[in-house]
């Protein structure tokens, strides 16, 4: 009698998983540190991804090759050998690679700390001068950005609401604040209701958006226009966070300040180069920034070159901890003083990729770029701290093991404990049928651009190149169709990797029918028949990016099996509770009949999936 195919998801307690997840999306550094050491987007929690590697081992034990053609973040290549399994990652994006090897080739954690120690002594001079007035300590200087109406030739100030920030955080009894008239004076007041400008008498609103949807009314005027098209625009200081003391406070910046902050004598060295125009850095160069360091004012670009300039030195010939140092400190120029955005009743900055997505302002924060203690986002200090972290954990978890980096994706014998490789999906570099398990997160359709939010980073890195056979932007552009197409080469190379028994277990959340009748028209084109579907919470809730929306917060984990005859026993294991879980179960029932599907089911799935109320 034929053996009945059977999926792993069926060993998964999902309300379980859902809720360590929920968990870990808060605090993700703190459940796997190796996360903090390099910046990467759409991470899966290692909460579900190494449920699923458990549950596969229930299902086939004993040591598992396990491959991630999309290694992104590195979440699935650390989740795999903290379990003593044997890894193959590769991704397309060279960022992304050096990301996940530096992660798993972490000096000792005493080497970081001393290395800590010689970057602080180095940049104490630095720092003094950078950030220290008169006694008191900038921790951030915010910006407005002014220009000139086109109509009238008014100075407008680009305030972008009413309220321009709170003097304590709104969760802690904040109510008091810094507010912008229409006419962009500051003055201070309580930030409860409607207040009138000393200076020039109009009401101030706190709640007021005076530049939404990209424009504003000139209050001389009264004509509309795009801020971009303000004439002779320029960045002028506003506002401070200092340390007096122990004492923070947000107020009006003082002449002194304003002065270090815009003096002639930062004189940065280094050309990132220029900005190439792409799906997201579009928003870029339509605010007028064409080059990188265009997003950085001066003091801000001084203090980063000289704590890069600092490593070599630092490290003194170790190139594994140069490299841990440099991975962790460019992350520091992922809050650019011009493009950084302050939350008004949080008093925090978001960083110039928030959301997924490059999101130009007018309102910008320059941080202290090294950081006081445990004060302020992305810093220097906090990074470091957070990289010597890590390398305890990679100590304790991964202790041991051999990495080896490879070049091209030939097709050898993976005799390390872990392989990493810089490819495109379409060709894996291991030998047909060698893999028990490929466990991966694919691109979201064209969701996340992720090679040009790595630009950013690889502008501080040796410049950027376009990445050909990326399947975000792939040579036949950013169509359905194309991403079908481009999925099925993936999954056909899969197909040949896998053992006859091996898995592909995927997860996949999109709000877009033909995102998903892709992804499965690809699984099916590529020869798989469907075995498994569960889903699990993914994403963060609460999150500032999702609240209040109808946002996929929930992955489907798909599991297929080369289609080869054997009978199949189906598991399906997804809530309908909510509009979001009947649009997955929706899903769901196409994705089960992966590998059988009838003629016309484009159609219908996707008639029935638009007739959803979570798309409505």
């Amino acid at each position: 009698m034929a053996s009945v195919v059977r999926s792993p998801l069926r060993h998964l307690d999902v309300e379980a998983i859902s809720a360590a997840a929920a968990a870990e999306t808060r605090r993700r550094e703190s459940h796997l540190p190796p996360v903090s050491v390099f910046r990467w987007w759409a991470r899966r929690t290692e909460s579900v991804v190494g449920s699923v590697i458990d549950a596969t081992s229930i299902h086939r034990p004993g040591r598992m090759t396990i491959a991630d053609p999309f290694a992104g973040g590195g979440t699935i290549a650390l989740a795999a050998a903290m379990r003593g399994h044997r890894v193959y990652a590769q991704d397309i994006n060279p960022w992304a690679v050096r990301g996940v090897a530096t992660s798993m080739t972490l000096p000792a954690p005493y080497r970081i700390e001393k290395a800590i120690e010689a970057l602080a002594e180095r940049m104490e001079q630095l720092m003094g001068k950078a950030y220290e007035v008169d006694g008191v300590t900038v921790l951030r200087t915010m910006r407005v950005k002014t220009g000139h109406c086109p109509n009238c030739g008014t100075e407008i100030c680009l305030y972008p609401t009413g309220l321009v920030s709170l003097e304590q955080r709104v969760d802690r009894g904040g109510s008091t604040g810094l507010l912008a008239c229409p006419a962009g004076h500051l003055f201070r007041g309580e930030a409860t209701g409607r207040r009138r400008c000393p200076e020039c008498r109009r009401m101030s609103d706190p709640d007021a958006r005076y530049t939404a949807g990209g424009e504003v009314t000139c209050y001389s005027c009264r004509q509309k226009a795009p801020t971009p098209s303000l004439e002779r625009a320029s960045w002028v200081p506003v506002i401070v966070e200092v340390l007096e003391g122990d004492h923070r406070a947000v107020r009006l910046v003082t002449r002194q300040e304003a002065q270090r902050a815009e003096s002639p004598s930062w004189r940065p060295q280094r050309s990132l180069g220029p900005i190439p125009e792409g799906a997201e850095t579009r928003r870029l160069l339509l605010h007028g920034y064409r080059k990188w360091e265009d997003l950085y004012p001066r003091r801000q670009r001084v203090v980063i070159e000289a704590l890069l300039a600092a490593i070599p030195e630092v490290a003194g010939g170790d190139d594994i901890l140069a490299n841990a140092l440099e991975t962790a400190l460019i992350g520091v120029a992922e809050f650019p003083g011009y493009l950084s955005r302050w939350d008004a009743r949080y008093l925090k900055p978001y960083e110039a990729i928030a959301n997924h997505r490059f999101q130009p302002t007018t309102f910008a924060v320059e941080p202290h770029v090294w950081g006081v203690g445990k004060l302020g986002r992305g810093t220097a200090l906090a990074r470091l701290k957070a990289l010597a972290k890590a390398a305890q954990w990679s100590e304790d978890k991964l202790g041991g093991r051999i990495v080896r980096i490879r070049q091209a994706p030939r097709k050898a014998q993976l005799t390390a404990d872990t392989t990493l490789l810089t490819a495109s999906a379409h060709c894996l570099g291991v030998p047909d049928r060698s893999l028990d398990l490929v466990l991966t997160d694919p691109p979201y359709h064209d969701d996340v651009q992720y090679a040009e939010l790595a630009w950013l980073y690889q502008s501080w890195n040796g410049g950027i190149r376009r990445l050909e056979g990326d399947l975000t932007v792939g040579p036949h552009g950013t169509s359905t169709a194309s991403y079908r197409y481009e999925m099925t080469k993936v999954f056909k190379e899969v197909r040949r990797a896998l053992k006859d028994d091996g898995h592909l277990i995927l997860s996949y959340a999109n709000r877009n029918p033909e995102a998903w009748i892709a992804l499965v028209g690809a699984l099916h084109d590529a020869g798989f028949q469907a075995v498994g579907v569960a889903s699990v919470l993914a994403e963060n809730e609460s999150d500032h990016s999702k609240a209040n929306r109808r946002a996929a917060t929930y992955d489907l984990l798909v599991d297929v099996v080369p289609a080869t005859g054997k009978s199949i026993e189906k598991h399906r294991a997804v809530t309908d509770a909510t509009d979001q879980g009947r649009f997955l179960h929706l899903v769901s029932e196409w994705v089960l009949q992966i590998g059988e599907l009838p003629q016309g089911w484009e159609e219908q799935m996707t008639a029935q999936l638009k007739d959803s109320e979570f798309l409505k």
